[in-house]
């Protein structure tokens, strides 16, 4: 069986520094095709979600986002003010009408950012470390899903978050680069890019016909969520859009499986994509195989 290697391990990953615009990070960031992470392009999908799907929920879930995002915001920047609110906005229907939870989400991550200073204005880029960068839009997501955790119920919560990031994932994808027709095909293409620079480190290898493997060696988003207890929620936001990711991005065919994650505390993340033409037995192979994988 043929295995390749992709990246490498990088202890000061996270200490890169990197250019953010804020107004771009925060409500149309598509950095990364697999996972929109912009907070308030997010949220304003989840209030429409649940305002469709839970109704009855809606008006509490807001109140206590609300609450939530006040108390963790510990500094109010003078950009975030009403007339910039409105104009960042003018097309989020549902967030337009809760302004004051926004001033709270945007303070707040404005605030993980860690730029030094004020901020004068929106539109100009700033520096800052992989680190803080992550943090600002992973965190809020977090909170996201623990306030509903707080609303509703963990197994109630948990359930409509895997339904609504699935549905998020289908309906705001953002690119084809990643499609492909057969697996054979993907892995040829991810050969290309051994000898390319990353800090996240990847192993793959084809199984058999149609059914491809690959185990994360570490994970840069769960690094920097280290000081948040839940691993739970960290799995949600982190992991669980890989299912529909499989379909949405790469081809209708593929379902992913996944076991093993670093999120909920094992040493890798162990996943297989199945091609559903060739593959329907969708076994995923038992810990000893990912164990005794070399390279």
């Amino acid at each position: 069986m043929e295995i390749i290697k992709i990246g490498k391990l990088n202890p000061k990953a996270l200490e890169k520094d990197m250019e953010v615009q804020f107004i771009e990070h925060v409500i149309d960031m598509a950095n990364n095709y697999r996972n929109n992470f912009a907070c308030l392009k997010r949220l304003d999908y989840l209030l429409k979600f649940i305002n469709k799907n839970n109704q009855t929920i809606l008006q509490k879930y807001i109140e206590n986002l609300e609450t939530e995002f006040k108390k963790l915001t510990t500094k109010e920047f003078l950009i975030i003010n009403d007339s910039n609110i409105s104009e960042i906005l003018k097309e989020k229907k549902t967030l337009s009408k809760y302004p004051n939870l926004v001033k709270h989400i945007l303070n707040y991550s404005l605030q993980l950012l860690n730029i030094t200073g004020e901020i004068s204005n929106l539109d100009e880029k700033y520096k800052v470390t992989q680190n803080y960068y992550m943090r600002s839009f992973l965190i809020p997501n977090y909170y996201y899903l623990q306030v509903l955790i707080q609303t509703i119920g963990r197994e109630k919560a948990i359930g409509l978050f895997k339904e609504y990031i699935s549905k998020f994932l289908d309906d705001n994808k953002t690119t084809t680069e990643t499609e492909f027709t057969t697996l054979e095909d993907r892995f040829e293409r991810i050969k290309k890019n051994v000898n390319n620079p990353s800090d996240w480190v990847m192993i793959y290898g084809m199984i058999s016909k149609g059914k491809m493997f690959f185990r994360n060696e570490n994970c840069l988003w769960i690094d920097v969520l280290k000081d948040l207890p839940d691993s739970e929620i960290k799995y949600c936001i982190c992991c669980y859009g890989d299912y529909q990711t499989a379909r949405t991005y790469r081809n209708e065919h593929i379902v992913l499986t996944m076991e093993h994650t670093i999120a909920e505390g094992d040493q890798y993340c162990s996943r297989v994509l199945h091609d559903t033409r060739i593959d329907w037995n969708l076994k995923h192979p038992p810990k000893e195989f990912w164990d005794n994988i070399k390279i």
